[in-house]
């Protein structure tokens, strides 16, 4: 019995000792765990956008020994010197100076607790240091709203949040990542638009503008025009625009495609304001002008008009072109006709036919490649005379050669034919003779035609005044200085000069 209570005695013992043993094991695992380490919070927190580029990277960490642990800490797979790792018993953090762009952090932690030998925490993040962009799409901030119900149209360079305000008033904004509109719902005149963009990063733009809205197209109106045809060569045109927004009111004149110089008048009735521009000095025949006026909201108004120049009915005085008509154009195209240039009658409208005509002269005389009848091609085609006053000759010139030498009679002294640079301004058969307005010629009648005739039977008036080329009954005074200024010519020589010259020939009369 004393044996047995022996052996009874030492497996207590034993038991007792293996509970103490299992006890203390189980409070140290206790303990272990209890004071495992594991992390919190990350900052910049996982995913987040960071306005700056100086971040603090910081991760939550109780209960660490700062003693006792291992940290590695790692930016962008770039270990951070142990110097510039900030541990704490709460957590282990370091300031880095990073570019914009995404990055990533990651810290490891080894300590001697059975549960958290070694930790891992990793996340990334975003630095964005610039402000987010803000593009006015449509409608142009520097042209004005031209529709009542009109839509701004705004992109953005990265996803924002987004507000719009008019005149101040917040108004309805739909975003869509990088893109939003809303409707411009906005009365006639001035506004005041701001739109504010905040990125993810808290960055925020604000971006204000001008906007002027303008829905009503503006009229235009004739005010002065020189008649149809114009009798001048040139003209200052003058015209009326209207609209009930004349600020900023913009008008265009063209002549021929060219643009003309616009001078502005003062607004002196509310929503109409004239202006006046010179049509420059235009060539005979038909011209196109066009005005255009244009408002702050776009809208175009064009008035067009056409505009024959007739100023003048002497060949060679004026250029000519298409649309031209009248007696000088019938002189060019018998001149064409003669030259075998121009068929069928001539109609005196400077047509197609003409033009082709003019043209094929002036490229074959190599005078330019316009169909425009300037005053060098006039002058080939018209031919010119020279008057010797002292070798009392005459000489036809055709295309710049002389052609004919003729004799002729000049004024007496008393009465002198005038030197100088004149035009043939008339022709006519079988002439009468009218007396002119001089002492010599008092109380004479009018002669009719007839043998008696002092003009003989041709007569081509020059531009200087009482001055032509006629024949004469007086065959013996050819070669003298006996007429009162005109200049005479046998009858069958002038008779030949007259089918050979035009109104407009040049006539030189030299000393």
């Amino acid at each position: 019995m004393v044996v047995w209570a022996k052996h009874l005695s030492w497996f207590w013992r034993a038991v007792i000792v293996v509970g103490v043993l299992l006890l203390g094991s189980g409070a140290f695992l206790g303990v272990q765990y209890a004071t495992a380490l594991s992390f919190g919070e990350a900052s910049p927190a996982d995913g987040a956008y960071v306005p700056t580029s100086d971040v603090v990277v910081a991760v939550s960490l109780p209960d660490h020994t700062p003693d006792l642990d291992q940290v590695e800490f790692l930016v962008d797979a770039t270990p951070v010197p142990a110097e510039s790792i900030d541990r704490t018993r709460e957590s282990v953090s370091t300031k880095v100076t990073l570019r914009d762009g995404r990055h990533w952090a990651r810290v490891t932690v080894i300590s001697n607790n059975l549960f958290s030998r070694k930790i891992v925490r990793s996340w990334e993040f975003t630095v964005d240091t610039v402000k987010p962009s803000v593009e006015v799409v449509s409608p142009n901030p520097a042209d004005a709203i031209s529709k009542p119900a009109s839509e701004l149209r705004l992109a953005f360079r990265e996803p924002v949040d987004a507000s719009f305000a008019i005149d101040g008033v917040d108004t309805p904004l739909t975003v869509d990542g990088t893109t939003a509109t809303a409707a411009l719902a906005v009365k006639e005149g001035a506004h005041r638009l701001a739109v504010v963009a905040t990125d993810r990063a808290g960055n925020a733009t604000t971006k204000e503008w001008d906007a002027y809205a303008d829905y009503t197209a503006p009229t235009l109106g004739l005010v002065f025009w020189p008649g149809d045809p114009w009798k001048t060569p040139s003209a200052r045109i003058v015209v009326e625009a209207r609209d009930n927004q004349m600020e900023g009111i913009l008008l265009q004149a063209t002549v021929d495609g060219a643009e003309a110089k616009v001078k502005a008048g003062a607004i002196t009735v509310p929503g109409q304001q004239r202006f006046s521009f010179a049509s420059g000095s235009l060539t005979e025949g038909t011209h196109a002008v066009e005005v255009k006026v244009t408002d702050r909201g776009g809208h175009v108004t064009k008035l067009s008009q056409t505009v024959l120049v007739d100023s003048t009915e002497q060949l060679g005085e004026r250029d000519m072109g298409a649309g031209a008509r009248g007696r000088d154009v019938t002189a060019l195209q018998t001149i064409l006709k003669r030259k075998g240039l121009l068929k069928g009658e001539s109609t005196g409208v400077f047509d197609e036919q003409t033009t082709a005509a003019v043209l094929q002269y002036k490229q074959s005389r190599k005078l330019g490649d316009t169909p425009v009848l300037d005053k060098a091609t006039a002058s080939s085609l018209l031919g010119a005379l020279k008057i010797d006053i002292s070798e009392r000759k005459i000489y036809f010139y055709d295309e710049g050669k002389l052609v004919k030498t003729y004799g002729v009679a000049v004024g007496q002294p008393r009465y002198p034919t005038p030197t100088g640079h004149y035009r043939i301004i008339s022709k006519a058969y079988n002439p009468t003779w009218s007396p002119p307005p001089s002492p010599w010629a008092d109380g004479l009648e009018p002669v009719p035609p007839g043998p008696d005739n002092p003009l003989g039977t041709r007569w081509m008036g020059l531009s200087a005044p009482h001055v032509g080329i006629h024949g004469t009954p007086n065959d013996s005074s050819i070669g003298t200085a006996a007429s009162h200024g005109c200049i005479r010519m046998h009858i069958p020589e002038v008779e030949q000069l007259f089918e050979l010259v035009y109104i407009g020939t040049p006539v030189d009369i030299v000393p």
